[in-house]
Formats: structure tokens, sequence, C-alpha cells
């Protein structure tokens, strides 16, 4: 059985967003207890290949960071949150460094190595290696495992939120706590908390073909609770996954195509400069739309990233593991083209919140790929997701910090008993879960219409009918839990892009295939 400090702060995530706010609220002194529901290994994360976003060149400019972000992001960018966010990314990246992260460096180590991706119209990409994620998550769990003041609690499933009003306490709605799942030891906890974070990633994994496996956990709980979400038809689909019988969509990094890929179709002839004159350098949207275009008028299952014409040093240099990983698959890229094929990848909507991380309930705070804070508008420029994890982590720390003080309500010990055990309806969650994806892929993709959208909805309520019917709400399971949060995200997907009457950014309906004069945000707000 858990116990703990109503004075810890929760943060519910292991990730980049996660681990940076808690050691920044450590490191000020505060109790925190990190919750992770798998291994801090198996994050979305430590995956990450490309780098972090930020001004560093001195032939580069806040200016322009800003100007290529609001101009990816397709008119919906918040200009003060694109702002608030590039001005953080040199301190964020001294921030990591400090903590002992060794980014690539060239001129004999005197400086950061820069790389291009799309979008970018600088070479302002923190990177080290294609393995970014690796180099930075490694600092960071080590430096977490090690903090006398951060509590780190690994594959523990966090089952819901714990607010005021469910409490029946009189005055604003305010998060208290989490009920939390520990499936090993058989049981359900209740943990107190002055304030609970969400870093739970994104959603993507509401997809059949997707480059991880988020679930839109605490999109899901905080819609739950009562937050606000907004834009969630806005899924950003990597335009190059690894298209291999053996591989479950590995990412093949945007920083292939900045350092001079080029995509090709099975004859060999480029597709990208008839689509867009940035060709393969455009945004990702463009580029995966272009790419569904030539597979559906080709009849082909994928097309080739090809970076063979350039140098085969620069290549195992530059690209060490996706050579590897290539390399496992029978792939030389020195010497050949990758077969790739575009996969959902990012959640560019979420859990609504102002400029400091704060939802619509108060101690609440969500930051990273889980929320919505109008950095990325319809469309996330390239490395702007960890640069948004490392900012908000400060935002969000220092706004906690200067909260601590507030006198907290007096709260109950007890909540009503769940019981962890494995339902009847278990047997059944690995159909319902491929069916799930498998309709979002095919009808609320890469390209939409107003017929699929709402087949789409039909399909999602039937599914959610027969979970309610066949789950015992007594009976907790982390892939019972998991199917009910992946229909609660695919459903607010689904909702979202049928509200929008137009095509911009990362959404694009069939129906409506020219943008609106006058965008605004889709805003979802449960009841």
């Amino acid at each position: 059985m858990l116990t703990n400090s109503d004075s810890s702060v929760i943060i519910i995530g292991g990730g980049i967003a996660g681990l940076s706010t808690a050691l920044r609220l450590a490191d000020e002194g505060h109790s925190v207890i990190v919750l992770s529901k798998n291994r801090l290994a198996d994050t979305a994360s430590f995956q990450a290949q490309g780098g972090i976003a930020a001004v560093i060149n001195p032939e580069d400019s806040l200016s322009s960071h800003h100007a290529d972000t609001v101009i990816a992001g397709a008119g919906l960018c918040h200009s003060d949150t694109v702002a608030q966010v590039v001005r953080e990314g040199p301190e964020c990246i001294r921030w990591l460094e400090d903590h002992g992260v060794r980014f690539t460096r060239t001129n004999g180590g005197t400086d950061l190595h820069l790389t291009r991706e799309g979008g970018h119209s600088k070479r302002r990409v923190v990177h080290a290696d294609d393995a970014t994620g690796v180099a930075v998550m490694s600092v960071l769990i080590d430096r977490v495992r090690q903090h006398a003041a951060i509590r780190l609690l690994e594959n523990r499933f966090v089952v819901n939120l714990v607010t005021t009003r469910e409490l029946g306490l009189a005055g604003p709605n305010r998060c208290a706590g989490i009920r939390v799942l520990d499936d090993a030891a058989g049981v359900v906890d209740t943990l107190w908390a002055s304030a609970v974070v969400l870093a739970t990633g994104g959603a993507s994994g509401v997809y059949q073909h997707a480059t991880n496996a988020s679930t839109g956990d605490g999109i899901a709980m905080a819609w739950r609770a009562g937050c606000t979400v907004a834009n969630m038809e806005f899924v950003q689909f990597h335009p190059t996954c690894l298209h291999h019988p053996q591989a479950r969509s590995v990412l093949i990094s945007e920083a292939v195509r900045g350092e001079g890929g080029r995509l090709l179709l099975p004859d060999g002839s480029r597709f990208m400069p008839s689509y867009d004159a940035r060709a393969e350098l455009a945004p990702r949207d463009i580029v995966s739309r272009a790419i569904a275009n030539e597979l559906a008028e080709k009849n082909i299952d994928h097309v080739y990233l090809d970076i063979s014409h350039k140098p085969a040093a620069l290549i195992i240099e530059r690209f060490p593991n996706i050579l590897k990983v290539c390399a496992e698959h029978g792939l030389d890229m020195t010497k050949e083209p990758i077969p790739v094929v575009p996969a959902a990848h990012y959640t560019c909507g979420g859990i609504m919140t102002d400029q400091h991380g704060q939802t619509a309930i108060q101690q609440l705070y969500a930051l990273g790929e889980c929320s919505f804070t109008g950095l990325h508008g319809a469309n996330r420029l390239a490395s702007n997701s960890l640069l948004e994890a490392l900012a908000f982590a400060k935002t969000v720390s220092g706004r906690i910090a200067r909260q601590a003080g507030y006198p907290q309500p007096p709260l109950p010990r007890q909540l009503d008993s769940l019981e962890c055990g494995k339902p009847a309806l278990r047997q059944s969650v690995d159909t319902k879960a491929r069916r799930l994806r498998a309709l979002m892929w095919q009808k609320v993709g890469i390209v939409r219409s107003r017929q699929s959208l709402t087949q789409a909805e039909r399909g999602l309520q039937e599914l959610k009918l027969q979970l309610e019917r066949e789950w015992d709400a007594g009976r907790l399971w982390p892939d019972v839990l998991e199917l009910r949060n992946l229909l609660t995200v695919a459903q607010l997907i689904t909702r979202s892009a049928l509200q929008r009457q137009e095509s911009r950014g990362l959404h694009f309906n069939s129906d409506y295939p020219s943008a609106q004069a006058n965008p605004r945000d889709t805003a979802l707000r449960p009841g």
C-alpha cells in the first residue's frame, strides 16, 4: 500500500516533460512523486531521434524561429506562446548540458552541431547523433533516480484524477490527488497531492500505423475530470516510417531529409518538387499528404527515401542508429533507398492550458504532448516538441513553486475501494483495440471526409457501448483501462474533425478542401 505526504507534487509521466519538471521542482526543495505506466526506457521520449530546436547559431534569430513555427502552424499558432517557448530554447539546452547531456559537437568540440529539418529556414536543431532521446533521457533518468526528493514509481497505471468536486467539497474545483493501480501488487491506492502534473504524452496509438504506442491516458483522464480539450483533429503523421513486414513503424528521422534525402517512387523518380517548392524540406503535413496521394494514385503501399547519393562516411557518422536498424532489416542505407510510409506520430491538440500550463481545474497542470498550449497550431514544426516539453517544465515548475504556500481544504482519508483483477472482458480487449485502430486509420487518417468521419463516429460509439456492457468497472486491469482511454480520445479526435469544416495543416477534409479566412481553435468541453 502506497502512502504519501499531502504536500507532494505528483507528476504522471516519465518522459522528458515529466522528468524535467520533477528535477526542477526537486532542486527547489519540493517533494515529488513521479509515476510511469511503463519502464522509463519504454517512453516515447526515449525513442526520439531528431533533436531540440533552439536558436544557438549567431546567424539565426528568435524572430526567424518564431516565423518558421507560425508558418508551419498554418494560421493557428498562438503568437505569445510561440514567443515564450522560442525564447526559452537556449536556456533549456544549457540546463540539459549542466545536468550532463552530451550533444553532438563540431569544430573540435567547441560548437554544438546544428542540423536542419523540414520547415526550418536555418540550421537550429541541437542533437546527439540520431538518438537524442536516448542521450537526454539517460541523463534525466539517472538524475531522478539519485535525487533524494524524488520518489519514482514505474509500472503504475493511473486510473483517474481525484477532484474536490468529486469529493463533494465546496469552492472551485481542484485536483486533490489520483487513484493508481499497481497490478503486480494487486492494489489500487489513493495518493493525495498539493498539485498534479500531467505529462503523459500523446495519442498516436489510436491509429493502426504509429511511431509510438501512446494511448492518450492523460487526455482521457483530464476530460473525465472536467477539462477542456482543443484542436484534437490535428494529428501529425510522420512521412517516413520504415515499411517492412518485420518492422512495427520504425521512425526514420526528419533529419535524413534535412541532410539531403530524397523521396522517390518505385521507378526512381522524385515527386515532392511537384507538390511544394521546398520539396522534401516542406512541413510534415504537406509531405505526408503528398505521399498518401502518390500511394493512392499509383496503387502502391510505400515510397522510398534515398540518401545513398551522399558520401557513406557522412551517413555513417550522422545516422549510426538508423543505419543499424535498417541493417537489422536487411537494408544498407549507404547503398540503397529505404522503403517508407507515413504513420501517426504526434498529437498537436490536447488538454487546454494557459501560458503557465494550468488547466481548467485548479492545481492540475499539463505539459508536453498531452497539452494544448497554442504553440503548434495546425501543424508542429519539427523538433519543437522536445523544446515545448523543456520550456514548459521550467514554466510549470515555477508556477507550482509560487503557489506552494496556498492553503489546502481538508480531504477525506478514504474513497470507495476499487479492486485490481483480470475481468472477463480482457479476453476481447485486443480484438476491440485492433478494430478501433483500423477504424481510425481508414476513416480519420491523413485524408478525411464528412462521410468517413460520420462512419467513424458511429463505429466508435458501438465499441463504447460494447465496452460499457461488458466491463465490470469495479475490477481494474491496465489493458481494459487503456482501451477505455483509447476510445475516449478517438471520439474526441473524430468530434473535433467533424467540427472543422475546412482543410488546414494536418487536417485535410476532401469535402472542404479550402481553408477558411478566419480560423479558430476547436474546443470541446465535457457535459
